[in-house]
């Protein structure tokens, strides 16, 4: 029988960043495009673990969350940059059609 002391042979320090580990994974697996009983069986997974293996799987997500991260900003930022590209050129053009104009009304007035 478990007491609930059992810390499964594990320090103070390692007690600690198991259960750091364990939280972060288990946000990690609650974020997943998954059903609910395919999370659960994830979850079951990881509390069968050993610290070492918890962290490698951390290490897993990390690598993960900073490439699906960068594809996101990459998405988010390549929208924004052309957003503002097409802005720029309708100022432009706008610009350069009030330039004419005015180049046009310079000439017309040299020509009085």
């Amino acid at each position: 029988m478990n007491s609930p002391n059992n810390n499964f042979g594990l320090s103070s320090d390692e007690q600690t960043k198991a259960a750091a580990l364990g939280q972060k994974l288990a946000y990690f697996v609650a974020s997943l495009s998954a059903t609910p009983e395919e999370k659960l069986e994830i979850i079951d997974l990881i509390q069968e673990m050993t610290l070492s293996q918890m962290e490698k799987l951390s290490q897993l997500v990390d690598e993960f969350y900073t490439e699906s991260k960068t594809e996101v900003i990459e998405e988010k930022m390549k929208k924004a940059l052309l957003a503002v590209k097409k802005d720029f050129e309708k100022k432009n053009e706008k610009t350069d059609t009030e330039f004419s104009e005015k180049l046009r009304q310079m000439e017309e007035e040299l020509k009085k």
